[in-house]
């Protein structure tokens, strides 16, 4: 976060905004995001829910094109060559979109580098990656409710591997809060999605992209 907006939270008493809400907000989105990937993920494996075949074959072609374009391109980068390795372990339909959102959002990141390739880079993979991660979401919910995965919510239910990633990403936001806030001198952790990640990989047998 910028100096600027830090020091504007910075001007807020203690009663209405706590200052370790700060260092605690990456760590906490991250963990949300998890958690509701990870109750998708595993209703998707657990069912025969499909999504339009055109459309997965379409964002499975870009992914791998943006992926290829972001290889050659940024490489260099530790921190992209890293998001990329991480992208290689998606399967199925929802890591799939989350894949297309993840790359859409790098192409924004590093979009002055990108630009300068003229033979591999487009400027409009960006805009429709993010738009069919967005039309897989769609497409899944609506289908998943469909046959029943959804209740009146619109959420899905939660498988108990499911219970444990929540509870584990609980404990972890707790200890992390606390831990901040009893020293002055506090680390910033190591990212809770990986994480957590890794944690549900080791409990979930392999699965196949459709």
């Amino acid at each position: 976060m910028h100096g600027e907006r830090l020091a504007r939270f910075a001007l807020l008493p203690s009663s209405l905004f706590a200052a370790s809400t700060i260092d605690s907000l990456e760590e906490m989105a991250n963990a949300a995001l998890h958690v509701e990937v990870e109750a998708l993920r595993e209703t998707a494996a657990n069912t025969n829910v499909k999504v339009d075949a055109a459309i997965m074959q379409q964002a499975t072609e870009l992914r791998d094109r943006m992926v290829k374009t972001a290889e050659y391109n940024l490489g260099h980068k530790d921190s992209v060559v890293r998001e990329l390795a991480d992208i290689r372990l998606g399967t199925g339909y929802l890591d799939l979109a989350n894949d297309c959102a993840r790359l859409a959002a790098l192409y924004t990141a590093h979009k002055s580098d990108l630009a300068i390739d003229k033979r591999f880079y487009d400027a409009a993979d960006g805009a429709l990656a993010a738009s069919l991660a967005g039309t897989i979401r769609g497409e899944y919910r609506a289908a998943a409710s469909r046959a029943g995965q959804y209740g009146s919510s619109g959420r899905a239910s939660s498988p108990s591997s499911f219970g444990s990633t929540t509870r584990f990403v609980r404990r972890r936001i707790t200890s992390s809060a606390g831990s901040r806030t009893s020293s002055t001198s506090s680390r910033r952790s190591a990212p809770l999605r990986s994480g957590a990640a890794r944690a549900a990989r080791a409990r979930r047998s392999p699965t196949t992209r459709p």
